[in-house]
Formats: C-alpha cells, sequence, structure tokens
C-alpha cells in the first residue's frame, strides 16, 4: 500500500484518497462520541488510563481530585472532554499502553512541580488531539475541483498512525515546554509552537512514522538514553542499524576527546573556602598518556612541564562525578554555581578522588565525559550529547534515504540451497599463451615436439596452435617461418601468439 500510494494515475488516487477518508471518518466518529458517565464501555477506557499510570494506587471514588495527577482539570474528567468527545480519551489511552513508560514520566515530571512551571498532563493531550484533528482534516473534509483532498501517506505506514503520530508530538510538547520555561499562561504559545513545526514536516510528505520522528525528534534528544531508545515501528533489522550507528557516533566522539586530552590541559588545584590558604591556588597540568592508559600530571609553575611527577592509571578509577554531585561539595552547605559548571571529581577504587576544577567549559566536556568513556560509562554532558545526536542522525538519515517507503522484513532472506555438484572449470586465457612460448622455445633448443607437449602437461585440445603432428590439412593452412636465428624466430612466434594467431612450429634442426 505505501508504494501504491506513490503512483501518479489519478484514478488510482483518487480511491487511494477515498480509503484514506474512510479510515480518518472512524477518528471523526469517535470526535462526535461525547464522553458519556452511562456508558459502562467509555467508564472502562476512563479507569484504564488510570490503572495504566498507577496501577499500585487505588480511586477513592469516581469523582475524586486524584484525576488531578493524571493532569485534568477538576474532580471529573467527563467535563475535560467535552471538546473533543471519545477521541481525547482513546488517545490518551493509547498512549498510555503502548508506550507506558514514556507516559509515565511526563506523568509523574508534571505532577511533582509546583507552581505554574507543570501543565495539566490530560489536558494537554485532549488539545493535541485536536491540533492533530485540524492538520490531518478529520472533521473538515477539504477537496479540490476533482472531488479529491490531500494524501498523507504516512496513515498507511502503521495500523494505528495516527495515534503513533499523536505520541510522537506529545513528546515533542514536552520537551518544548521545558525548552521554553514555560508557564501555564504560555500553554497557547507552546500548542501553537509545537503545530506549526508538526504542520511543516507533514508539508515534506513523510512516508514513515521513523521519518515523521526524525523530522520533530531533530530537538528532542537531550540524554543518551533518548538516543537509545528503539522506536516500536522499526523492523529488526533498521533497529539494529541504528544502534551499530548510535556507536559509531560514540566512538567518533571518544576519539575526539581522547585527543584533546592527549594535548593536556590546565586545571585550578581547588580547595573549599574553609581550607583555602592565603596563597593563590595552584595550576595543575594534565596530560592523557600516548596509550590512554594513564593521565599525567605536574605542578605547572608558567611552564608546561615535559616531565610528570605523579599519574593516575585509568583501571583504578571507578567512576566520574560532575558538577554539585562531587563529593567535596557533599560538605558544604550550597556549592558556588560558577565553581560547580567547571568542576568534576574522578573517584578511585579505593574511595580517594581526584578533583579538577577547568579553567574553561570545554575542558570540562572533553574531560569529563572523555573519562566517563575511557573507563566505560555514558555521557551526560548536553554539549556531549548533542554532538553524538548530530553525528548519528546526520549518518541514519544518510543510511536510511534510500529505503524511503520500503517495507523491511524482520527475518533475512531465506539461504538458497547449495548446488547439485562442486565441478567448476575456469580457463584462463593467459595460461594457453604463456604454455605456447615455453613450447616454442624448447622447440628452437632442439627439444622434440613430443617432449615438449609432456613437460608443459597441458591438454592439446586446448593449446591455441597446430603442431607437427596435426593432419596435413590443417597444416596447409599454418604459415611458414624462415629465419637466420634462433632468436629471431622465436620472437616470431611469440608475435604471432600476441595476435592469438595459431602457428605451425617448425621441425627441429
Amino acid at each position: 500500500m505505501k508504494k501504491q500510494v506513490q503512483l501518479e494515475n489519478i484514478m488510482f488516487k483518487k480511491l487511494i484518497y477515498k480509503y484514506q477518508r474512510l479510515r480518518l471518518n472512524w477518528l471523526k466518529h469517535y470526535f462526535e462520541t461525547p464522553y458519556d458517565k452511562t456508558n459502562k464501555e467509555h467508564e472502562t477506557f476512563l479507569m484504564k488510563l488510570w490503572s495504566s499510570v498507577y496501577p499500585d494506587q487505588e480511586l477513592t471514588s469516581r469523582v475524586s481530585e486524584q484525576w488531578k495527577l493524571l493532569g485534568f482539570q477538576g474532580t471529573d474528567p467527563a467535563t475535560d472532554f467535552r471538546g473533543m468527545g471519545l477521541l481525547g480519551l482513546k488517545q490518551l489511552l493509547y498512549f498510555a499502553e503502548a508506550h507506558t513508560e514514556e507516559f509515565r514520566k511526563i506523568v509523574f515530571e508534571q505532577a511533582s512541580r509546583q507552581g505554574e512551571k507543570e501543565y495539566p498532563v490530560a489536558v494537554a493531550g485532549i488539545n493535541l488531539s485536536r491540533m492533530l484533528c485540524d492538520l490531518f482534516t478529520v472533521d473538515k473534509e477539504v477537496v479540490d475541483e476533482n472531488g479529491m483532498g490531500k494524501i498523507f501517506p504516512i496513515l498507511f505506514d502503521h495500523n494505528s498512525a495516527f495515534d503513533e503520530i499523536y505520541c510522537s508530538t506529545f513528546k515533542l510538547l514536552d520537551f518544548t515546554w521545558d525548552e521554553m520555561q514555560a508557564s501555564y499562561l504560555d500553554f497557547p504559545l507552546v500548542i501553537a509552537t509545537v503545530k506549526k513545526q508538526v504542520s511543516d514536516v507533514l508539508a515534506q510528505q513523510p512516508a514513515t512514522i521513523a521519518s515523521f520522528n526524525r523530522g520533530i525528534a531533530f530537538k528532542s534528544k537531550s540524554s543518551l538514553a533518548d538516543l537509545e531508545e528503539e522506536d516500536p515501528c522499526d523492523p529488526k533489522p533498521i533497529k539494529v542499524l541504528k544502534s551499530k550507528t548510535l556507536q559509531e557516533a560514540i566512538s567518533w566522539v571518544k576519539v575526539n576527546k581522547i585527543d584533546a586530552m592527549k594535548e593536556g590541559a590546565l586545571f585550578i588545584d581547588y580547595k573549599p573556602p574553609d581550607k583555602m590558604k592565603k596563597d593563590l591556588p595552584r595550576a595543575i597540568f594534565y596530560k592523557l598518556n600516548d596509550a590512554a592508559t594513564e593521565i599525567l600530571f605536574s605542578v605547572c609553575d608558567g611552564v608546561i612541564p615535559t616531565d610528570f611527577t605523579s599519574s593516575i592509571k585509568l583501571s583504578d578509577c571507578k567512576e566520574v562525578l560532575i558538577g554539585a554531585a562531587a563529593p567535596m561539595f557533599n560538605k558544604t552547605k550550597k556549592a558556588d554555581e560558577h565553581i560547580a559548571s567547571l568542576f568534576f571529581s574522578l573517584i578511585l577504587k579505593d574511595g580517594n578522588s581526584a578533583d579538577f576544577l577547568c579553567s574553561s567549559r570545554d575542558h570540562l566536556i572533553n574531560w569529563a565525559d572523555g573519562l566517563k568513556l575511557l573507563i566505560g560509562h555514558k555521557v551526560e554532558l548536553p554539549e556531549t550529547i548533542d554532538t553524538i545526536r548530530v553525528l548519528y542522525e546526520a549518518e541514519i538519515e544518510t543510511k536510511l534515504i534510500d529505503l524511503e517507503g520500503l517495507a523491511i522484513p524482520n527475518d533475512p532472506p531465506p539461504i538458497p540451497p547449495p548446488p547439485p555438484h562442486l565441478h567448476f572449470y575456469y580457463k584462463d586465457t593467459h595460461e594457453p599463451i604463456a604454455i605456447l612460448r615455453a613450447r616454442s622455445r624448447s622447440l628452437f633448443k632442439g627439444q622434440s615436439d613430443q617432449s615438449a607437449s609432456q613437460a608443459t602437461s597441458f591438454p592439446q585440445s586446448l593449446l591455441p596452435f597446430t603442431t607437427s603432428t596435426t593432419t596435413a590439412a590443417a597444416a596447409s593452412h599454418s604459415p611458414t617461418f624462415v629465419t637466420s636465428s634462433n632468436t629471431h624466430s622465436s620472437n616470431i612466434i611469440e608475435t604471432q601468439v600476441q595476435a592469438h594467431t595459431p602457428v605451425t612450429a617448425p621441425a627441429p634442426a
């Protein structure tokens, strides 16, 4: 079906559009069906939504303040569905059941916030349903003079394509809310921003859910775990390709950071204020050795040292703690924000730590995350994650560009059966020529034709010349050479061989 959508036949396109309209009409049916508290099916959907997010917490009553934990405005969710009917509830339920962990994470994060920095999750979801209905013309069909409207190839990629688009858009909204540091009064602006971005991606006519996600999610990867998360819509080969490509991107970043650490950098020998001496803090030069197994360091007195007095083996390192998480700040009531933003500690297996106060943000990025990669831990600084994301997504776009809209099976094609026998023959056209040259030289040295044939051990039927034992008829068509020396005769024969002309060798003298 995905291939057929791209056909140019106008009659066939009309049929495709009609089929698309039938699918959208189902959505329109749910959109126009008001939520009914007396309908057992409707109430079952609502209870499933609650239990999907809070499986271990029961509702105290049907009308309860607990509904506000899910982001409803009041104690009875039925009042919030008046604008979208049953479709608003069904899409919330789809997100909660198909992407449970992601939906829970959003709900729990917003429920934990206090003040104006939170947004009502359920209400936001209902608004997104309304927005997508407008973009896909669910409730209002728009057609041209031929009676045909816009075809959305993406709707044919997945049985629940509209709901999957909803889930991706919801995650985009959650990311945009945090990026804009929005408050409750900014909610209309956030919705408008998300709608513009989704509309721009849909205008590019994405053929798959995966391509739609790539279009809207290039800004929404805030951690390495987000990049590693598999898209359930991807077939197994694509998941393997993405995983391999991500590891390649991480390897590229690791090599870059190792190179930076090998060049070395100056760090400040920082001490807490209560332990600071009157003297200015010392500068220490740290450098990764060529084998990337040790950190070499020495005090810097204005000149970059070439001989290092101390070292730390990476095999003795346990973890890297960045910023206020470093143990030095555990003893202070409040960490200095500027110091913490440039600080990290290398925790050793014996319980000690090496503390690093970087002279710049770039040094922190290269060293803190570089050391994390060297000891086998995941990076966490946003600048490093963004670099990995850019490399990963650019490489994925390149590798998948020829697969757009193609259905990829989960399993590889079957291996064909072996051939009936293994008797193969390869005729090397250069070998007979080499044999001919050797044989011609042997003839002029006085060897018999028979002995030369035995010396070559090559089938006579395959030799590209006629011997002296050939029939008279064959010999009559062969050229005769009159030469003054053996060397000259040999050269003539070699010339004839290069021209692939059958040659009759003269009898030996």
